[in-house]
């Protein structure tokens, strides 16, 4: 079963570490089928870091065993050896943010 996968659902989080703003990350969850199971959707997350600088990563994508997604609901990311605190941006500004970021559909 996996983890409750709303927050990450066109979500926004902003990464800090040692308490320092180092930039966004930014979620999106869709589905897929396998031939093992075709008439069940699985769950599927992709990420994009968008650093600081606006520097932005190469899309992250995410299932079981949900590493990232479990990190993320504990309050923390590792990123290349690195551990970033994050804070979930609000519902109501998610869209605006993600617009002034320069998150677009094509980045996931």
């Amino acid at each position: 079963m996996p983890p409750d996968l709303a927050v990450f659902d066109g979500g926004l989080a902003v990464l800090s570490r040692d308490g320092e703003f180092a930039g966004h990350v930014a979620s999106e969850v869709w589905s897929f089928v396998t031939p093992f199971a075709p008439r069940t959707k699985q769950p599927w997350v992709w990420f994009v870091i968008v650093w600081q600088s606006g520097e932005k990563e190469t899309k992250i994508e995410e299932y079981p065993p949900w590493t990232y997604v479990a990190e993320m609901l504990d309050g923390f990311i590792e990123l290349d050896g690195d551990r970033y605190g994050i804070d979930w941006v609000a519902a109501e500004l998610v869209p605006s943010e993600r617009e002034r970021i320069g998150i677009r559909p094509e980045d996931f």
